[in-house]
């Protein structure tokens, strides 16, 4: 359509225009009453204009007589078509979507032909272009025809879409049937249940959700582990009475498929997988029905650095008109979900890749024993962690499945008890041939290990007891806060007598679960509590009578009375006055410029608070604790003057924050001097740190 050409044709502003009025008002009559609306009325004159390319349906749209002002002129192709209006402004929105719609929701337009020979025009250009024969008036067949035009345009976009999803996608394959039996046997394994009849009996029926058999069994209790005699699977034991009094449950996991492509490349198969049992629908069969989705597909290469990047990615869209797989132009190979890993194909995909020389790994072995994890963390892991292997072959997947999952973003905090770049046990984590077979049979994750390492750290004589009890009361909560708890015991007391005094507690189960009154967390947070005021009223902590008190409710609240009182806010923290000595001769510091040093007094901390406008009067309690450091940065020749205030994390000995007044951050001047002392004065206890570390595990 040649746009310009167009526009320089002429507007007769001269013709003579239909008279009517133009705007009628209408009175609707409803069976709930009537509403009166306001009808405007237009008229169109048609011709078509023939150039040496193409014929243009032209329309001009006037108001009706006296008043016959142009209000917009319209140009028709086959496929195209644009407005003009009296400013010159151009558009090209189809009619029936436009502000001159005559069948829009809440518009009140009519259009009428200056004659016959209008609409007769219209018709004979529609049906010249496209065969069909439009209903209404001239207007009313326009919209028509160009709505056609706009669906047929989708539908070619569309198939554009769908067809180059398709080439895309032309390697991909049908799974394999070793991947459903794998999903069964083991994705899955540990949803097999059966369904007891209960009894006072020494023996009962069941019904086995994974063979569908019914067989006699031992009288379980609920949540049971046992052996189907049928299948010889383990389920767990669910009484079927209660399950058929509901309307059943479902369990939800999800696997990944990954299939090698050519060149290089392979795709990623995300699939969430369903087993619904339905109670009583089940008419007593307790064999659950099935649902596999294909959700998601991502075909994946390694770029230069050897990395795992994201070529093309789609995710599952049944409504979308381009097919059942729609584009996704911002996936990730981090954004990739966890999943358990089918472990046939690995082994063929990554073992080839050029550069890698780990061919002792094995990644069908990890991902078939080390769960749910990310296929980018678990390649990031295999090329960087030398000893995951052996963590493997030993039986430790627990720990792998941990060091795998957040290995590639925290592999420097958990430095402390793992060296990634050696290869066994001992040097990568410190684990010696006497303590595999206790680490075999608990199967500690990293947590846990921890705990192991500060329980050997504490000088206490190994007590096998105390440490499977101490780990499984871990395993048995899963909360940071009981954690924390194990860790600060270790200081005055064992994890037996902690074990015992929790036992005496007799806290009950919630009955929903881990909910928001579950008595048992909120007792470690109480206790947490009361540990800690306890250490800053400088009790006696290596006494059982105060570690353990009977009437742990009344001491609790007696402690923290006691350190919420206003009068004991506003009193002297001795524990800071007996830090000062030691903190100044470890970061103590100055140049000709500035020094740094600890503070001597509780109110100092106050004032320092009150000059500079932050908040480091409320960090008091933490630093009479130990649990952060808090420094002076002073001018040299105003000592005495608050300037900036530095926060020093304890264990690693970074810094957290340093702050002037109203928060403001430091200036260059400072940052050279904190750069000065940070190297003179922190490095070296860093280093030290580190060498003790490396003899204790060189002695392990």
């Amino acid at each position: 359509m040649q746009k310009k050409k167009l526009l320089s044709l002429p507007i007769q502003q001269d013709i003579d225009v239909p008279a009517m009025q133009h705007i009628e008002e209408i009175v609707k009559e409803m069976s709930y009453g009537s509403y009166k609306y306001n009808l405007k009325n237009y008229c169109y004159k048609a011709f078509v204009y023939k150039s040496t390319d193409e014929s243009v349906l032209i329309v001009d749209v006037f108001k009706p007589s006296p008043h016959a002002e142009f209000q917009f002129r319209l140009f028709q192709t086959d496929k195209k078509w644009f407005t003009v209006y009296p400013d010159g402004k151009t558009s090209e929105s189809s009619l029936d979507q436009g502000p001159w719609s005559s069948s829009a929701y809440g518009q009140r337009i009519k259009y009428h032909p200056f004659n016959e020979d209008d609409d007769k025009t219209i018709s004979d250009f529609i049906y010249k272009n496209s065969y069909i024969r439009f209903e209404g008036n001239g207007i009313e067949q326009i919209e028509s025809w160009q709505k056609q035009i706009r669906n047929q345009r989708l539908k070619d976009k569309y198939k554009r879409i769908k067809d180059s999803i398709s080439q895309s996608m032309l390697e991909i394959r049908t799974v394999p049937k070793a991947f459903n039996e794998w999903i069964v046997n083991s994705a899955m394994k540990q949803y097999r249940y059966l369904f007891y009849e209960a009894t006072k009996k020494k023996q009962t029926t069941a019904h086995c959700s994974h063979c569908g058999q019914t067989v006699v069994v031992e009288t379980p209790h609920k949540g049971d582990v046992t052996s189907c005699p049928n299948c010889k699977s383990k389920c767990e034991c669910k009484p079927l009475r209660a399950y058929l009094n509901t309307h059943g449950f479902e369990v939800h996991e999800r696997v990944s498929y990954i299939q090698p492509m050519k060149n290089g490349k392979f795709c990623f198969r995300l699939f969430n997988i369903y087993w619904r049992w339905n109670g009583m629908d089940c008419n007593f069969r307790a064999i659950p029905s099935k649902n596999e989705c294909e959700t998601m597909r991502a075909i994946l290469g390694f770029d230069n650095n050897g990395k795992i990047e994201v070529i093309e990615s789609f995710e599952r869209d049944f409504e979308y008109k381009g097919g059942d797989w729609r584009k996704n132009h911002y996936c990730y190979a981090k954004d990739l979900m966890y999943s358990k890993i089918f472990p046939g194909t690995l082994n063929k995909i990554f073992k080839s890749q050029p550069g890698f020389k780990k061919y002792h790994f094995d990644f069908n072995k990890v991902a078939r024993f080390c769960g749910n994890m990310k296929i980018d963390d678990f390649w990031y892991c295999a090329n960087n962690i030398e000893f995951l292997m052996n963590l493997v072959n030993s039986k430790l997947y627990n720990l792998a499945h941990d060091i795998v999952t957040c290995g590639s973003r925290n592999t420097f905090k958990n430095s402390d008890i793992f060296d990634i770049y050696k290869g066994s046990l001992r040097k990568g984590c410190g684990i010696t041939k006497d303590e595999l077979p206790l680490l075999q049979k608990v199967n500690p994750n990293i947590n846990e290990l921890r705990l192991l390492r500060a329980y050997q750290g504490s000088g206490k004589p190994f007590d096998l007891s105390s440490v499977r009890g101490g780990i499984e009361f871990y395993r048995y909560l899963r909360k940071d806060s009981v954690y924390k708890v194990l860790l600060k015991i270790l200081k005055y007391s064992s994890w037996n007598s902690f074990l015992k005094f929790y036992k005496s507690q007799k806290l009950p189960k919630s009955h929903n679960g881990y909910s928001w009154n579950d008595p048992r967390p909120n007792f470690i947070r109480d206790y947490i509590d009361y540990l800690k005021n306890a250490e800053l009223l400088e009790y006696k902590m290596n006494d059982p009578h105060i570690l353990f008190p009977k009437n742990f409710k009344e001491a609790h609240d007696i402690t923290y009375k006691i350190v919420n009182d206003k009068e004991f806010k506003d009193a002297e923290l001795p524990q800071i006055a007996r830090q000062f000595e030691r903190y100044n001769r470890l970061y103590g510091f100055s140049d000709d410029e500035f020094l740094i040093k600890s503070p001597l007094r509780h109110n100092e901390l106050k004032q320092e608070g009150q000059i500079l406008g932050h908040c480091v009067a409320t960090y008091a309690q933490r630093v009479a604790l130990g649990k952060t450091i808090i420094l002076f940065i002073r001018k040299k020749d105003e000592a005495d003057k608050p300037y900036f205030t530095l926060n020093l994390d304890p264990e690693s000995l970074n810094i957290i924050q340093c702050r002037g007044y109203g928060n403001c951050s430091y200036p260059q001047e400072v940052k050279r001097f904190m750069d000065k002392w940070y190297k003179e004065k922190i490095e070296p206890i860093k280093r030290d740190k580190e060498n003790k570390k490396c003899l204790k595990t060189t002695a392990a």
